[in-house]
């Protein structure tokens, strides 16, 4: 708050710095909420699950974050229709 002799002022509220998180972002934060999610002989095995020509597909990375980035952008961009396979 601000004073000086016959005014006060308060200061605008922050605006969030937050920016809204896309839909990549929020898949890959649901499937990184799996501890499994974060070893990658486990994530192997959540991803062998797919239909091994999406998998044959997806760039790869030992970074779990990267990893699953990779994962879900490449199959939201190349089978949509397998995202619902990855729950």
């Amino acid at each position: 708050m601000l004073r000086s002799p016959g005014r006060t002022e308060e200061p605008a509220p922050a605006l969030s710095s937050a920016r809204p998180v896309s839909s990549l972002g929020r898949a890959v934060e649901a499937l990184l909420a799996y501890p499994l999610i974060h070893d990658p002989s486990d994530r192997r095995l959540v991803i062998g699950m797919l239909d091994p020509r999406i998998v044959a597909a997806l760039p790869r990375n030992p970074a779990p974050r990267l990893d699953v980035t990779n994962i879900v952008s490449g199959i939201m961009r190349h089978h949509p229709e397998a995202l619902d396979d990855l729950y």
